[in-house]
């Protein structure tokens, strides 16, 4: 007798649908990594370019000092009384902002968040001098970011009246 069976049986069919599912599963989950994968590295990429942003505009003393020139620095204890919870793309000449803020707490962009903006480990160059050094931090939203990241830290020099 001749075999005349031309398909496959519901075994077989059941059996090539469970191995690509499992395949399917695997692919999803490796994209999905990927994407997470993009996302961080597109996160840790913008906080680069801010941080270089912010170095380069702190380099000019026109853009300090009207960043910090209308906040109040206490000798006695070396902090501020006051600081600014944004940071302005730019000023004009009389010391008013331009633009839209390059960071602002509370406000997401970027893919980050600040939570807040302040100097730490201020500290005088030479006692009675007015001369500083400190460490403009940013303190990032932990809960917004794919991975955790350090708060954006950066090194600055200032002058105050004495």
């Amino acid at each position: 007798m001749k075999n005349t069976k031309n398909g496959f049986s519901l075994i077989e069919v059941l059996i090539s649908l469970s191995i690509l599912m499992f395949v399917s599963m695997a692919l999803m989950s490796l994209i999905g990594n990927q994407n997470k994968e993009v996302k961080a590295i597109d996160e840790k990429t913008s906080i680069q370019g801010l941080q270089t942003t912010i170095t380069n505009m702190l380099s000019s003393s026109n853009f300090c000092k009207c960043l910090l020139g209308s906040n109040t620095f206490n000798y006695e204890n070396k902090k501020w009384n006051t600081f600014p919870s944004s940071i302005p793309s730019s000023f004009d000449a009389s010391c008013a902002p331009q633009g839209s803020p390059t960071v602002a707490v509370g406000v997401k962009s970027g893919g980050f968040q600040a939570t807040s903006i302040s100097m730490d480990n201020i500290t005088e160059l030479v006692t009675g001098t007015g001369g500083f050094t400190a460490n403009l931090v940013i303190a990032l939203d932990q809960t917004q970011l794919t991975r955790a990241r350090k708060n954006i830290s950066i090194p600055i020099s200032f002058t105050v009246d004495l």
